[in-house]
């Protein structure tokens, strides 16, 4: 039991054998480039004026007629608890702010709204206007 498993070496192990860690890194991210990815896209929300600009985009999507369409029927199921309820409303949120946020660089789904959220949290904090539209 204290004893560790022998390690193995696959045929592919030559190609990299010689390389050093740096070099190694370069080979995989040209070959490779999905394990190297940010998991919320590499997007980046680059001053205050953005960040409102961003809320204002999504104000009009929340508003929309589709929207609350989704919204409604979601909340009409009845084969759903609460906190399934939840997770439904947020796929639906991420469906409609993908047209906002793959764009500009941001992830797809729950990965890319994440990012986008934890970057505009810094301008709810610094700018004024940002702080008074994140609590309309």
């Amino acid at each position: 039991p204290d004893r560790l498993p022998e390690p193995r070496h696959m045929p592919s192990d030559r190609y990299l054998e010689h390389l050093d860690d740096e070099e190694r890194e370069k080979v995989l991210k040209k070959y490779l480039p999905e394990y190297f990815q940010t998991p919320g896209g590499v997007g980046i929300i680059k001053d205050p004026a953005e960040c409102l600009q961003i809320m204002l985009r999504w104000e009009e999507i929340f508003s929309s007629e589709n929207f609350q369409k989704a919204r409604k029927d979601l909340w009409a199921r009845r084969d759903l608890n609460f906190p399934s309820r939840l997770v439904e409303m947020r796929k639906i949120v991420c469906t409609f702010v993908a047209e906002v946020l793959e764009p500009m660089g941001f992830a797809e789904g729950q990965p890319g709204l994440t990012r986008t959220i934890r970057q505009m949290q810094v301008y709810w904090s610094k700018d004024k206007a940002c702080a008074c539209k994140a609590l309309d």
